[in-house]
């Protein structure tokens, strides 16, 4: 877990290992896709620059990394991630099975 702030205070990301590599779940440090890519924050936001910082902390765990980014509200996750299937499918999407660390 990283705090990022802006958004909201102690805005935080999260990062999980699965077979298909790292995920960084971003929450509501950034809603949407669009935002992150185009610098463009949430209308709604308790710290402006904390919001810049965190989205260049973000793209820097995934340059570092490769980590796929999840954002917390995109309905394009549909599109860019493989369909879960079974319960969820049409409202979930599937990334690699969790790993742990010991």
């Amino acid at each position: 877990m990283i705090e990022l702030g802006g958004h909201s205070p102690g805005q935080c990301v999260l990062t999980v290992n699965t077979t298909d590599g790292m995920v960084l779940l971003a929450s509501d440090a950034t809603h949407f896709y669009e935002q992150i890519e185009r610098d463009m924050p949430f209308h709604i936001v308790a710290d402006l620059t904390a919001m810049y910082a965190g989205f260049d902390r973000m793209k820097e765990i995934v340059r570092d990394t490769q980590a796929i980014l999840i954002p917390g509200h995109d309905p394009a996750i549909l599109d860019r991630h493989r369909p879960y299937e079974g319960d969820l499918a049409g409202i979930a999407a599937s990334i690699g099975q969790v790993t742990v660390r010991t």
